[in-house]
């Protein structure tokens, strides 16, 4: 080895280290584009494993609920969702996010309440053993 190889391979993994840390806010925004593809995937499974334990939605929507709802709207049909408006707060371990989407489902008889629906939330999430999972979903009115 050539003198000094410690010194630019501890160069080259901070590089790299430096080039995936992401803020916060940007780890956010990537794990809602992952509930959002999975959605529109049909993937029910990997959106649901992106709830917290303590999942708390809508009326009392616990984590096992939500599984319920999401599993009968995947099976009337594909959904499509547009992000009107996402906004992330985030800190180290918390962060809130308030998004607008058009959210529309095709085939079969749809549970959505209208053909194309514009809804507002306010997502609370949680940082778990490194991993962003959203704790709590409150529609805006």
């Amino acid at each position: 080895m050539f003198p000094g190889h410690r010194t630019l391979a501890a160069l080259f993994l901070l590089a790299a280290v430096a080039c995936t840390t992401d803020s916060p806010e940007e780890q956010v925004k990537q794990a809602f584009a992952a509930c959002v593809q999975d959605l529109e995937k049909g993937d029910g499974t990997s959106a649901l494993e992106k709830l917290s334990p303590g999942f708390e939605g809508p009326d009392g929507m616990d984590r096992g609920a939500a599984s319920l709802f999401l599993r009968a709207i995947l099976k009337q049909g594909r959904l499509g969702i547009t992000v009107l408006h996402s906004r992330v707060k985030a800190h180290p371990q918390e962060a809130t996010q308030e998004i607008s989407v058009v959210v529309t489902q095709r085939g079969g008889q749809s549970l959505l309440p209208d053909e194309s629906s514009r809804q507002d939330f306010l997502i609370t999430w949680e940082r778990r053993k490194g991993v962003w999972r959203v704790k709590a979903l409150r529609p805006v009115r």
